[in-house]
């Protein structure tokens, strides 16, 4: 719906007798909504519901609509050069799956390459996919902090992590998938961080202390010459 408070329903033009016009509600339909054992009376004032007098064919779904009028068409024709013509149903499926493969920042109108605005999102959008937008524009944000994590598995969702000095170990408080803050993956069960790397690097998560082991319990051997019966030979000897 249009807000009550939109410009275009509020008449500026003063009449013959020097004042404002009253407001003109225009078409009032009066339906019935049950609630327990009584029937409530509502009042529709249907000017102020988005919809076309004549309808419309859908660019996306190529079906006839009604209600292909968001908002002000001048508005939108300066900024997109093209009228709108997707129905509402498509344009909020298109900002919802924009959002979920590609991110905030790349949501278009859907006839267009122009990036749509955070208010226009908002009235074109369902309001759990505009909510989204929102946290994810402020975790994006949020992104810029030394401290911050996005997480591995769920999509457009992070959070700061303000222990790492203390421990890398992190849990998605969306998700609850275990992370490690310093190499930005998935938790290494089992295995320390320098454990991690040392298996990454050499193969050996204990890299440093089999190096100090053979270093301590492995002798130095030399070549020379000894006789066989066979004849002479070089064979390796402590």
């Amino acid at each position: 719906m249009y807000s009550f408070f939109d410009r275009r329903f509020d008449p500026t033009t003063i009449d013959e007798t020097g004042c404002l016009p009253d407001f003109d509600p225009g078409l009032i339909i009066n339906i019935g909504i049950d609630v327990g054992d009584t029937t409530t009376k509502v009042p529709l004032f249907m000017k102020f519901f988005r919809r076309c007098n004549t309808p419309r064919i859908c660019e996306t779904c190529s079906e006839s609509k009604y209600e292909i009028d968001y908002t002000d068409r001048v508005e939108w024709e300066r900024n997109c050069e093209h009228e709108f013509n997707t129905c509402r149903v498509c344009t909020a499926i298109h900002i919802a799956s924009t959002l979920e493969n590609v991110g905030c920042e790349q949501i278009k109108c859907p006839q267009c390459e122009r990036h749509l605005t955070r208010i226009e999102i908002k009235w074109l959008a369902d309001d759990e996919t505009f909510e989204k937008c929102d946290r994810q524009k402020l975790l994006r944000y949020l992104s810029q902090n030394p401290d911050f994590l996005w997480c591995v598995k769920c999509r457009n969702y992070g959070q700061i992590h303000l222990d790492r000095k203390e421990s890398s170990r992190v849990s998605c408080n969306e998700c609850n998938t275990l992370m490690c803050f310093n190499h930005q993956s998935l938790w290494h069960s089992g295995l320390d961080c320098l454990q991690f790397d040392n298996k990454r690097i050499y193969g050996d998560p204990n890299a440093a202390a089999t190096k100090d082991f053979l270093k301590k319990n492995t002798r130095v051997r030399t070549r020379h010459a000894v006789m066989s019966s066979a004849g002479s030979a070089w064979q390796t000897g402590p």
